[in-house]
This record gives structure tokens, C-alpha cells and sequence, in this order.
């Protein structure tokens, strides 16, 4: 694992610091206070956490944001319950949790959490609660106009969870900002349930929601309370929402960031892996549903940005070898001397803050902590090592085999006869006839 400048083309540069809006991404989950039998009655508290782009040039964090809570009818429409008007809790900048990666300045994420209590009626239908604003940023890659609309985020109740005083699955962190082409992503996406319910995982298309009207390219006479507004109006924009367009066939819900193979999430822990191979910023959506006994307690969908850019090593760990396998293994030989000298060629030293060489010699470790080492083996054979970069932080690690072998010097020379003698150091002669093979 290296440590990364991050590349950018220009035009991505101008994207991020003049012309992007700023959301970024969001997700809504719920904690059940408690039930009250008296009047079946369920109260809880709602946390929403918005992520938006702190350097765009679009709108600051929403204060008060507003929500709406939707009860889901058996015809598929949404009746509106409630709306609220909740002030923003708190803020602050993300930064990158890899210190391996060196953030550009024209890459800022800001998180807002909002969070207020409703108590609401125990029913046999779905509470939906949502929150919606615009707009995505326009330099998005695999939607389709992406300026032109917002998102909305989203969370169920189904009747069980109401009845048992449910606790929503809550996502364990927010996904890197940024990602290498070309470079192995493994990111733990998976979400932790208090009471241990099942969780599955999915890609899924984002909802859209809002649009430009109340803002300086919307249209005459349009307000930012409209349906296609800044900031839709709970009460009178209830769901369904309509989902993101993708730029099918190269991008789709399933494959947001394109490529072959793709990107994937494992529908059992979270887990998404695969190679980015196609620079840009994507929109990915990620649904997780919340399972007890085979019955659906609660759905949750999550949307955030991937930027995938260039990266380029800023450490390297590397040490003189006489050759290097794959996996970067060096293998050292040493004739007959059973001291070695291991010469440390690894860069750039302004970021190594500590070196670490660890042997295995006769079953146990032997550590050293110098740039450069001088290690004496208890006899010939072939030892394994390693020489590790920051031990206890982001880590740069190399493996290296030494193989201490002592070596015989045969001599070939030719006789006036032109019949070869083959002479070891033993002083042992052996004679080839002509056209004998030895």
C-alpha cells in the first residue's frame, strides 16, 4: 500500500473549485425510544446526516433542514403525516481516514447532522421519512443532468419494527472521497444493528428529488418550495420519488462506475471491491435492508461520491536485491559470508517515520529499527524478512528472501590436445575423451 499525490487534470480541478453545487451524498436511520401501549404509540429519534461539497459555490448546509414523515398506503401512494423543521446539530470537514493519500485542496466534504424526536401512531402500514434538496454536482459522470436535479434520502418502518421498538441499522463510517484508477478498492460498507438483526447490501439507484426553481437558474417565477425547487415542501412533495438516470449502457445502478470487471458490493458483509478503471466522479447508491426472523423491519438508502483520479506512490519501500519476483519480494544472495548487509533504497524519506526489519531466524523474530542493517545467520540456508514502513500507521511493507549458500568455483581449461579437464577446488581431476559428455 503506497502513499498517493493525487494527479488531477486540469478540467477535474475546474470542475471541483468553480462550477460544482454541493451535495455529495446523505442517509437517515432512527432510534425507537419507546413504546406506550396506552395510547400505541412509538417515539423516536431521528438522525439525518447530509454531506456536501465546502468549497462549490452552491448552497451552505441547510438551517433548519426539513423532513416529512409519509405513511405508504396499500395503493402504493403516500399519505403526508408530518413535516418538521429541524435545526442543523453540528458540523465539521471530513478528512481522509488514509494517510497514505494526500487530499487535494480543491477536495472538501463537509458532514451536517440533524436530529429531532417525533412520536408517532403504531399503524399497519409503512412510515416513509425523507428529506430532499438540490442539487448534485454537475460534473458528475454516469448520470444523466446531473445539475439539473437534487436527491432525496430515505427511511421505512415497517409495521413489525413499530410494534417491537426497532433500532435502524446505522453505516459504520462514509465511504473514501477519493479512489485510484487502477489501484484495488476494499471498503467495508457494512452497517451495525443493535439488536443484531440480518443485513443485506445492494447497489441501487439514488433517489432524485427537487430541481433549480428559487435559485438564480431557475425559471421566472419559480420558488424553492416547488416540487422542482431548491428545498421541495414536505406537505405537498410527497413519495414516490424518481431515481437517478444513469448513462446506460456503459453505467447502470448495478455497475455505477463502469468497467469490466466491475465494481461490487457483497450482499452478505458490505464489502466493496474491485479495480476502478475509468477516471470521473460517480454517484453510487447503496440499499440495506434490515431483516428479524425473515420479516422486513426497516429499508435504508444511502447515496454518496465516488471521485476516481490518477495516484502516483509517494513511498516506496525498496532495499539493493539481486533480483525482484511479484508481490514485491526481493531476493538476496550471499556467498558464503554468513554477515549481511542489507542497504535500505526505500522513498521519500520525509515521509518514513520509522523503519522496521523483522527476521525469522531459528523460530524466532529478530527486529531491527536502523535505516540500513548488518544481520549475522546462524549458518547456510535460505531465511525469510520483511521491512516494514510506519509500523502503526498506514504501512509500506516489502518481503525478502535471503539465501546463503556457499559456492564451489569450477574451472574449465583446455588441454593442448583440446580434451577437457574439469578441476575442483578439491584438487580432484576428472578427464572427458574427446566427444565424451561429463
Amino acid at each position: 500500500m503506497g502513499r498517493y499525490y493525487l494527479i488531477l487534470a486540469l478540467f477535474v480541478v475546474n470542475f471541483w473549485s468553480l462550477s460544482a453545487k454541493h451535495i455529495i451524498g446523505g442517509e437517515i436511520y432512527y432510534s425507537c425510544i419507546k413504546v406506550n401501549l396506552n395510547d400505541n404509540t412509538a417515539t423516536y429519534e431521528f438522525t439525518l446526516k447530509i454531506y456536501r461539497d465546502c468549497i462549490s459555490q452552491g448552497a451552505i448546509l441547510d438551517d433548519p433542514a426539513k423532513l416529512g414523515i409519509y405513511e405508504k398506503l396499500s395503493t402504493n401512494n403516500y399519505r403526508f403525516v408530518n413535516s418538521y423543521s429541524v435545526p442543523l446539530n453540528s458540523s465539521r470537514r471530513l478528512f481522509s481516514e488514509n494517510p497514505c493519500i494526500i487530499t487535494p485542496p480543491s477536495v472538501c466534504v463537509e458532514e451536517g447532522i440533524y436530529e429531532f424526536t417525533a412520536t408517532l401512531p403504531i399503524i399497519q402500514n409503512t412510515y416513509t421519512i425523507a428529506y430532499q434538496r438540490c442539487c448534485r454536482n454537475e460534473t458528475i459522470s454516469n448520470i444523466i443532468n446531473p445539475g439539473d436535479q437534487g436527491a432525496a434520502y430515505t427511511i421505512d418502518i415497517s409495521p413489525e419494527a413499530q410494534k417491537i421498538c426497532n433500532n435502524s441499522p446505522r453505516f459504520k463510517s462514509f465511504p473514501p472521497i477519493i479512489i485510484c484508477e487502477g489501484r484495488p478498492l476494499n471498503y467495508d460498507h457494512s452497517a451495525f444493528d443493535q439488536e443484531g438483526d440480518i443485513i443485506t447490501y445492494e447497489f441501487c439507484a439514488p433517489s432524485s428529488a427537487g430541481g433549480k426553481q428559487g435559485s438564480a437558474e431557475g425559471r421566472p417565477g419559480g420558488r424553492a418550495e416547488d416540487c422542482d425547487g431548491v428545498t421541495p415542501n414536505p406537505n405537498a412533495c410527497p413519495p414516490p420519488f424518481s431515481l437517478v438516470q444513469f448513462r446506460a449502457p456503459f453505467f447502470t445502478a448495478l455497475n455505477p462506475l463502469g468497467g469490466n470487471p466491475q465494481v461490487s458490493i457483497n450482499p452478505l458483509t458490505g464489502l466493496i471491491t474491485g479495480t476502478p478503471n475509468t477516471l470521473g466522479q460517480f454517484v453510487v447508491g447503496v440499499c440495506i435492508k434490515e431483516y428479524r426472523n425473515g420479516i422486513l423491519l426497516s429499508t435504508v438508502r444511502r447515496d454518496f461520491q465516488f471521485n476516481v483520479i490518477t495516484c502516483e506512490n509517494t513511498l516506496n519501500a525498496r532495499m539493493q536485491s539481486d533480483s525482484v519476483q511479484t508481490n514485491d519480494r526481493f531476493i538476496l544472495n550471499s556467498c558464503g559470508d554468513l554477515t549481511v548487509n542489507l542497504i535500505n533504497q526505500s522513498t521519500i524519506e520525509s515521509n518514513i517515520k520509522s523503519y522496521d526489519w523483522e527476521f525469522l531466524i531459528n523460530g524466532q523474530t529478530q527486529v531491527f529499527n536502523s535505516k540500513n542493517v548488518s544481520v549475522t545467520f546462524p549458518g547456510l540456508g535460505s531465511y525469510s524478512g520483511k521491512l516494514i514502513l510506519n509500523k502503526g500507521r498506514w504501512i509500506v511493507l516489502i518481503l525478502l528472501t535471503l539465501q546463503l549458500i556457499y559456492y564451489r568455483i569450477l574451472m574449465l581449461i583446455l588441454t593442448t590436445n583440446m580434451t577437457p579437464v574439469l578441476r575442483v577446488p578439491s584438487g580432484l581431476q576428472i578427464y572427458l575423451r574427446p566427444g565424451q559428455v561429463g
